[in-house]
């Protein structure tokens, strides 16, 4: 055998092709990986391996790898097949691979995709107990002139105790952005169908899924097929012109944020041909918000069979050409029919959702001369179909919960004289609904109002802590922080701490003594409230017996074998005053998250979060109408 000093590899640029071709095809991460998965296919690989440094700065020492298990390349493979651009492997060696895959290659230049986010390219390959590593460096690529020949850098050629595959080590990475994994692995999912026990492909140890969302609508359904439409495995088959396609589109509940994923794809051979995209649907079509719900695929292998429809970076099909036309068409009268099904289905859905026992109750409750208007209001906001069951009932809560008050009563009215097939009128009516939320908050602001005078009436009459502060704390825990709202009482924590430091629960319940604490939770989250009576001072006691019940709770949590007891356990104690004496106890304890709060400076926060309502109040409604209704400043200044 020739040593590695004497034999060389030779890069031909065949078929008239410069230098250049193909390399700006593959510029994104997503495309030039996903050619690299294409090719580990044709070698009839069974398993992919990606490693990619996602979501970080790209630095010199950066390396993006693909491997596979597939049949890999002799040296002379290397030479006469891999490194000869524009060569059609179809046409010279079939339709099929050796392990009878079809074929995803066509054009012979997607070995130059790792140079679309690479500067240097390493491949490393394995066949029959030989391996071939080279090297190829774009930089002197592009110093050779046109139908010149360029040398890769060889870096091994011998024997070896190896199964097949081949590796591709991308270095000099050419991306400016750090690469989102979450993305990264959404956009590749719809860019292949051909995963499956045969042929898997992992994205640093994760599988790459067939593409899949959630959706709340979905074609083609029961009508489809008593409709006459053949129905495969969940997909839609029919025939387009003389070629036979299959196709699914689907609708999510709520618009799906990625740009990338929205429309329909069409695939050939299982492999993405032409990037989602409505067929050029143009304004006018009934349901065209739901744009930014639909995703679907189209299976088109005839684009991809007798003559290559494709354009050369699979983003794109050739659509002037007789062949494909007719799918166009047909893919732009789907788009339009599949719009208008999802509309009627998402009415169905809204209206279906307000039959609700609580809200017709509700309704029934309401005065004669306002019902009726409230029951057509809501039947006509279930009619927009951009609004979910969820928003649908939401707004449904508030009209009822409001409709006393004479703007919402007048919001109710244009909502029932607009016309229905003027949808984008009606929407903009409540899809734009900062009237009636804003309303909404000046109700609730007004009952917080209530709440802040009952506050400061307790502290001045000092009551006791016991029941009075309690109970208040216990309802309205955003006096103590507003965030706290989303917080409940548990008394599950409290039995705990009442079994290690007080009395039995028993004695508690026939009122022969009450805990000065008490506990909320939400989530893994859990607080533990220490409450003193207006005007007394906490000392050392108070504050030592505040440190015992939170650390105590966080070590029952720490030795617990059920996951819902694992919580993270925080503290506050409540008083007038703290002992002066006590001040570096207290920043002990603050460093270990118990916190010490005094009641004046509640008060004052509360009429703070009050007048900052009020303010939001003044600036959702420029001509001050609702502020007036809403504000008390005298009361609030009283209390």
């Amino acid at each position: 055998m020739a040593t590695t000093e004497s034999k060389k590899l030779t890069m031909k640029f065949a078929g008239g092709l410069v230098k250049h071709l193909g390399l700006q095809m593959y510029s994104g991460a997503v495309p030039a990986i996903a050619e690299l998965i294409a090719n580990s296919w044709d070698a009839d690989s069974e398993k992919v391996e990606i490693e990619f440094p996602f979501d970080k700065p790209f630095t010199s020492a950066s390396r993006i790898i693909v491997k596979d298990s597939g049949s890999g390349m002799t040296f002379d493979e290397c030479d006469e097949k891999y490194l000869v651009l524009g060569r059609d492997r179809r046409s010279i060696e079939g339709d099929k691979t050796a392990g009878g895959r079809r074929l995803l290659g066509h054009k012979g230049i997607g070995k130059l995709a790792g140079f679309g986010i690479a500067n240097v390219v390493t491949v490393r390959t394995v066949k029959n107990g030989q391996v071939t590593t080279f090297k190829m460096d774009y930089d002197e690529i592009e110093k050779k002139q046109f139908g010149g020949e360029y040398n890769p850098v060889i870096l091994e050629n011998r024997t070896i105790d190896e199964g097949n595959g081949t590796e591709i080590i991308l270095e000099n990475i050419k991306l400016r952005r750090s690469v989102s994994e979450k993305q990264f692995y959404e956009s590749m999912r719809r860019r292949f169908a051909l995963t499956s026990d045969k042929f898997k492909v992992f994205v640093n140890g994760k599988e790459l899924q067939k593409f899949d969302v959630d959706l709340q609508f979905r074609f083609p359904n029961n009508d489809d097929e008593k409709n006459g439409i053949k129905v495969q495995n969940g997909w839609a088959v029919e025939k387009v012109g003389d070629n036979e396609i299959k196709w699914w589109i689907g609708f999510t509940q709520s618009p799906i944020p990625d740009e990338e994923l929205i429309g329909i794809s069409i695939l050939t051979r299982g492999k993405l041909a032409q990037t989602p995209w409505f067929f050029d649907l143009a304004g006018g079509t009934t349901g065209q918000l739901g744009m930014r719900y639909m995703v679907g695929e189209i299976q088109a292998d005839f684009l991809d069979d007798k003559e290559d429809l494709i354009t050369t970076d699979r983003a794109g099909i050739l659509w002037s050409h007789p062949v494909a036309e007719p799918l166009k068409i047909w893919g732009l009268e789907k788009i339009r029919q599949s719009l208008s099904r999802w509309v009627k289905l998402r009415e169905a859905a809204n209206l279906k959702e307000l039959d609700d026992d609580e809200l017709n109750e509700q309704i029934a409750g309401l005065p004669d001369d306002i019902r009726q208007h409230a029951a057509a209001a809501l039947k006509k906001i279930a009619q927009i179909p951009s609004l979910n069951e969820k928003q649908v009932v939401s707004l449904a809560e508030i009209v009822l919960d409001g409709i006393q008050n004479k703007h919402i009563l007048n919001l109710i009215h244009q909502i029932n004289t607009a016309d229905i097939e003027d949808r984008k009128k009606l929407f903009q009516l409540v899809s734009d609904w900062a009237l009636m939320d804003t309303i909404l908050m000046g109700i609730a602001v007004k009952g917080r109002l209530e709440v802040i005078k009952k506050f400061a009436k307790l502290l001045k009459e000092k009551v006791k802590e016991k029941p009075d502060m309690h109970n208040l704390l216990k309802k309205d825990l955003w006096l103590m922080d507003p965030a706290w709202d989303q917080f409940r009482y548990e008394h599950e924590l409290d039995r705990l701490l009442v079994e290690e430091f007080h009395a039995s629960e028993s004695d508690i319940r026939e009122g022969r003594r009450m805990p000065d604490f008490f506990c909320i939770t939400s989530g893994t989250q859990a607080k533990v409230i220490e409450i003193k009576r207006p005007g007394d001072t906490a000392g050392k006691k108070e504050l030592q017996q505040i440190s015992d019940y939170v650390h105590f709770l966080r070590e029952y949590s720490h030795n617990t074998t059920d996951p819902q007891n694992n919580i993270d356990v925080e503290g506050t104690l409540i008083a007038s005053k703290i002992d002066s004496r006590q001040s570096e106890f207290v920043k002990t304890l603050r460093a270990s998250r118990i916190y010490v709060m005094d009641w004046d400076t509640l008060l004052r926060r509360a009429k703070s979060l009050y007048k900052n309502y009020l303010d939001l109040i003044v600036q959702r409604n420029p001509d001050g109408s609702l502020a007036k209704e809403f504000s008390d400043t005298e009361d609030l200044d009283g209390a």
